[in-house]
């Protein structure tokens, strides 16, 4: 697994430890997204000022801003909505609606899929 070795809040550098091995590294924190530079405050590494984040951590945002968008988009009256794909604009609301909910959920299963296998 992917370590960063951390000294005084910085880390120095970034190595791999069979995770048997990890106590052997007391300043090591498991890591698959810290770069040497990054500081570690509080559990979180941050780059430039900016908390660092995991690219799935990042996609399950995004997957949340567009669930909220389907669900305000639900909400509205028949042909209120624009269809956000081309292909949908024969549905009615309600159908275009859950198109795009199907398509956000396979899309957050795919992501934590993939975040598990990296585990």
């Amino acid at each position: 697994m992917r370590y960063a070795i951390v000294k005084n809040g910085m880390v120095e550098n970034v190595i791999e430890i069979h995770p048997m091995n990890a106590a052997e590294f007391p300043t090591a924190v498991q890591s698959d997204i810290a770069s040497i530079g990054d500081e570690y405050i509080d559990g979180a590494f941050y780059r430039d000022g900016e908390e660092v984040k995991a690219p799935h951590t990042i996609l399950l945002a995004e997957i949340a801003d567009l669930t909220q968008a389907v669900e305000i988009l639900m909400g509205g009256r028949e042909g209120e909505a624009v269809a956000l794909d081309p292909r949908s604009a024969s549905l009615t609301h309600t159908e275009r609606a859950q198109m795009h909910v199907e398509a956000i959920q396979s899309a957050a299963t795919l992501v934590l899929d993939d975040a598990a296998k990296k585990q």
